[in-house]
């Protein structure tokens, strides 16, 4: 989550006592001689509790040292000396990490919470920050693909999972072929948007709650979320408690609601980039710029739009690629999609939507036809994908998220 030059100006500079770190499936802890994690332990592969400065020790520890936890079925972590000794109860005052986490705080009682993480940012909550906080066990993935994810679910019997869209939808086909998840009883959505359809699903399907927020590696928390009892399709929901968030044009000024402009956020956390002049783009008049352009309507509920990047410009009109998107896999023959913006001479841009059908759907002039008129009955006419790309599987990160701009590159 930081650069190398980063890590070395604030180990210099803030004199810190513990640091930890995870590097291509390690993670790297250093502490200080007169730090003891008295209430640390961790869980072996045979779910057998460890004291923590037994299981250090093992490893010649005294002032740091590299753990590989590839092999760990768990580890169960809640260190007073880390979050501050005697941490308070659980009560109605929302704390940001419950409010962005609420479904680590419904276990706190028990201390039976399962976590599984595959992004880097929630690597950082998911199994670290969160169940730190609230005493609960996060399961490590050597190799976070949906498949792979959803064995671990069975294995474990997660509670709680962290991941992608898409690998959502590969659950829901898994579930449908058998697959049992009935351990879960949340899902957190992250890395991009949740399309309202594979909410719609989800819900139908499991009937348990499942929450789309946003965060930024800048902001190292999720700063906007639904909550457990307050959660919308197509929706990302409001600021955590300690957050301010609003939408503003290119000057800073706050635009009318239901306009889209930059997502502009204030709270407890915030971006510093060290000698880096990304600093002067990313924080301006004390707000943090996350690159994301988003829409607020009256109720004060956030919408994601697109990446301010990302956005479709086509004769003027501005056009997000996730509500094209959404509008496409509505549609009964779409199995996954990915939509872009490509050149065009009459327009500057036009809608480009690369399609996968689901099995036994033929693609041809007359799906692709299909597929736009649907759009166009869903949404705005002009938003329809005047190019449709049919294509056996849209390229990914190991996570399963979406790489969109592969698609842009030529050929």
């Amino acid at each position: 989550l930081t650069e190398e030059v980063e890590l070395v100006h604030i180990a210099h500079q803030t004199f810190a006592a513990i640091s930890v770190t995870v590097v291509k499936g390690w993670l790297a802890v250093g502490i200080k001689p007169k730090y003891q994690f008295s209430s640390l332990r961790f869980r072996d592969d045979q779910g057998v509790a460890q004291d923590a400065n037994e299981r250090l020790s093992a490893f010649g520890l005294d002032t740091s040292a590299t753990l590989n936890f590839a092999g760990w079925a768990a580890v169960a972590v809640v260190a007073n000396n880390l979050v501050g000794n005697n941490p308070p109860p659980f009560t109605d005052e929302r704390e940001p990490e419950l409010e962005a986490a609420g479904a680590v705080a419904g276990s706190v009682d028990t201390g039976t919470l399962s976590e599984l993480s595959d992004y880097p940012l929630t690597v950082a909550h998911g199994l670290a920050v969160f169940p730190l906080r609230f005493g609960a066990a996060a399961t490590l993935l050597e190799n976070a693909s949906p498949p792979n994810l959803i064995e671990i679910i069975q294995e474990y019997r997660a509670t709680v999972c962290f991941t992608a869209p898409t690998a959502y939808r590969a659950m829901l086909a898994a579930m449908a072929d058998g697959a049992d998840l009935s351990s879960l009883r949340a899902a957190v959505s992250a890395g991009e948007t949740l399309p309202a359809p594979v909410y719609d699903a989800w819900m139908a399907t499991t009937g348990k709650p499942m929450l789309d927020g946003i965060g930024a590696t800048e902001l190292l928390h999720i700063f906007i979320t639904n909550r457990f009892d307050d959660s919308r399709p197509g929706c990302t929901g409001r600021p955590v408690g300690g957050y301010r968030a609003r939408v503003v044009d290119d000057d800073m000024n706050e635009v009318p609601r239901g306009t889209v402009g930059r997502l502009a956020v204030q709270g407890p956390t915030g971006c510093r980039y060290l000698a880096d002049d990304r600093q002067r783009r990313y924080v301006q008049d004390g707000w943090n710029l996350t690159g994301d352009s988003f829409v607020q309507d009256d109720d004060g509920y956030f919408h994601f739009a697109a990446r301010s990047d990302d956005m479709i410009i086509s004769s003027g009109y501005n056009i997000a690629g996730p509500e094209v998107e959404a509008a496409l896999l509505a549609h009964p023959d779409v199995a996954e999609c990915a939509v872009i913006g490509v050149p065009d001479e009459a327009r500057g841009q036009i809608v480009q939507a690369h399609v996968v059908l689901k099995e036994g759907v033929t693609a041809n002039d007359a799906a692709a036809a299909s597929l736009q008129e649907h759009v166009k009955a869903t949404i705005a006419p002009y938003k329809y994908p005047r190019s449709v790309v049919f294509t056996e599987a849209l390229p990914k990160t190991q996570t399963g998220k979406i790489q969109r701009f592969r698609l842009r590159e030529p050929g």
